[in-house]
């Protein structure tokens, strides 16, 4: 990631801000705001960031600024996104496979009812797919009904309880409560990105031999100190792409992000 900032910027809060990088470059007006996270993308998948701090440009800065800025960090992968996109136009949108996305949770119903408003919405946009993806809440060793009662707030959403503690306990009960080919996992704190499961069917056509899929998890808020010394102490450790797993355990390469969701910074 490049990174335009000092440590004088590392004061809430912080602008997180998408830009398309297919568009015109428009300029950025910090407000009132320390700095920007700013999330590249082109089409609509994730092609790098940028964390630029109110030291370096004031409160304003042009597109002339942004520019050199925008192109070093997402122009590499950008590139490659059209090159595939060229390559496969012929094939069309790969299909979503028969799937069930788990949500393992413990006492968390005010984030829970966001993440399942934000899946469900997610899954009722969908339009292409020959069947609608499953969504599990699994409820590890509950200590009252507030979780069952969340879930049951939205219509077609499956519940199970699992009554041993531990995230180990209630992702084998999801997989125990599944008969979908493929199984994923979304924290009950995180919301999925729009294009989360797109870049899920992509990952799957291009490496089908592939185990498991994982990708870049981005802040949802930066809007204490804690949240942006987070982000800002692992900017150059955070990739924009995934990685997929082998059935063997190896790491496989991948071309296109399985997205992953965007949740908060520790507070």
């Amino acid at each position: 990631m490049t990174r335009t900032w000092t440590s004088r910027d590392l004061r809430a809060p912080w602008a997180i801000i998408d830009r398309e990088m297919t568009q015109p470059l428009t300029p950025l007006d910090l407000g009132k705001a320390h700095g920007a996270y700013l999330l590249l993308r082109h089409q609509g998948r994730p092609a790098g960031r940028l964390l630029i701090g109110r030291s370096a440009f004031g409160s304003g800065i042009s597109a002339s600024q942004l520019a050199p800025l925008v192109r070093k960090a997402g122009a590499s992968l950008a590139a490659a996104y059209a090159v595939y996109d060229a390559l496969t136009a012929r094939s069309g949108a790969p299909a979503l496979p028969p799937l069930t996305i788990a949500i393992c949770t413990r006492d968390r119903p005010a984030l829970l009812r966001r993440t399942l408003a934000a899946l469900v919405a997610l899954r009722d946009g969908r339009s292409g797919d020959a069947t609608p993806f499953d969504i599990l809440v699994v409820d590890n060793a509950p200590p009252d009904s507030s979780t069952r009662m969340v879930v049951a707030g939205f219509p077609g959403v499956r519940y199970a309880m699992e009554p041993v503690p531990g995230l180990n306990f209630g992702r084998n009960r999801a997989l125990r409560e599944t008969d979908r080919a493929y199984l994923g996992f979304i924290d009950d704190d995180a919301v999925p990105d729009g294009g989360w499961l797109d870049g899920l069917a992509e990952s799957l056509r291009n490496q089908p031999e592939a185990g498991a899929f994982t990708g870049p998890v981005l802040p949802l808020a930066l809007e204490t100190e804690a949240q942006v010394r987070f982000e800002a102490a692992g900017d150059s450790a955070k990739g924009s792409t995934g990685k997929a797993i082998d059935k063997s355990g190896g790491t496989i390469p991948i071309t296109l992000p399985a997205r992953e969701g965007w949740e908060p910074a520790p507070t």
